[in-house]
This record gives structure tokens, C-alpha cells and sequence, in this order.
């Protein structure tokens, strides 16, 4: 197995990042594909290097949790989360990993409204 390794990248404001792929953790065994309780449901089946251990990972997108969202806004996200939570069977792992890509497009336009 290659690994890709540590990539580090310069962000339009000048501060650099450091990012360490993904892929250099895991070899990709195959996809995963159901259709369960009318929802069409896909994952990731991966195995650890070295190691007999595999892991099934479900990728979603999500509406983000921002520090300019209401109270009300935030209490929906959590409660959302935590009705997610509820299906995730005894013993079982859940790791959540966070991105955020900036995309200003709509204020721009609501700002440039103005002039």
C-alpha cells in the first residue's frame, strides 16, 4: 500500500493548514449499498493496515452549527443529532469528523444588493 502523506496547503488568506489523508489509514475493501426502510443507504468498507479490523463508514452532509445561528436554530441541530444517536447500536463506535469550506457567494450578493 502507498501512502500519500502529510499534504500542506495554503488557504486564500494565507494560513497554512496541514492535512493528513484519509486513505494512508485504511485500504478500501469495497462499497456498500442497501436500501433500508425506503432510503438508499451507501458506505465505505475499510480495512485497517496490518490488522484484521474493518471499518464501515457512512458519509453524509449536514446543514452546519455556526456561532451566528439563534438558539432556536442550535437547539434543532442538537435535537437532530441526538435522534441520529439513538440508532447507534450498543458497543458500537462513532467518530465524527468536522469540515468547514467557506463560501460567501450569498452574502456577497446580499451586499452588493445594497450599493
Amino acid at each position: 500500500m502507498s501512502k500519500i502523506g502529510v499534504k500542506t496547503i495554503k488557504d486564500t488568506q494565507g494560513f497554512t493548514h496541514r492535512y493528513k489523508p484519509f486513505e494512508d489509514m485504511f485500504q478500501i475493501v469495497g462499497f456498500y449499498s442497501i436500501n433500508h426502510k425506503g432510503k438508499q443507504i451507501g458506505a465505505t468498507i475499510l480495512k485497517k493496515a496490518k490488522k484484521e479490523s474493518y471499518r464501515v463508514v457512512f458519509g453524509f452532509e449536514c446543514g452546519g452549527i455556526s456561532p451566528l445561528q439563534s438558539e432556536e436554530e442550535f437547539a434543532g441541530c442538537l435535537a437532530r443529532l441526538e435522534t441520529g444517536l439513538k440508532d447507534l447500536p450498543k458497543g458500537e463506535i462513532l467518530t465524527i469528523h468536522f469540515g468547514t469550506f467557506r463560501d460567501d457567494n450569498q452574502r456577497q450578493q446580499e451586499l452588493g444588493d445594497f450599493t
